[in-house]
């Protein structure tokens, strides 16, 4: 779960009302790169190349995480599906929250 803290940033020229946020909880340690993963939680994607715009259930397959992103030029980012991961089979990657991995 995401928790935010955001500030009004006041004295804009505009009159514009802007925010900030800053994510307060990162990443966990379990998601690193190159860890062994399962979908836990039923996920439909429809890009599976083999089987192109249908709906595909995901739950249950392995792949491994290739990329955690959580900030970027160190600016923390709120993705909501951070953890990017490479399936074989069938072959493709797909984009994940924390809470549909499991790790292996």
């Amino acid at each position: 779960m995401m928790n935010f803290d955001s500030a009004f940033i006041a004295g804009s020229p505009t009159g514009i009302r802007r925010t900030r946020r800053r994510c307060l909880c990162m990443g966990s340690a379990q998601f690193e790169d190159g860890a062994k993963v399962r979908v836990r939680s039923s996920v439909i994607m429809y890009h599976i190349p083999s089987k192109r715009g249908e709906e595909v259930d995901v739950k249950g397959l392995e792949g491994e995480v290739q990329k955690t992103t959580l900030e970027r030029d160190g600016v923390p980012l709120t993705l909501n599906r951070p953890v990017l991961v490479k399936f074989t089979e069938p072959r493709f990657s797909g984009h994940f929250a924390e809470d549909e991995l499991e790790p292996l």
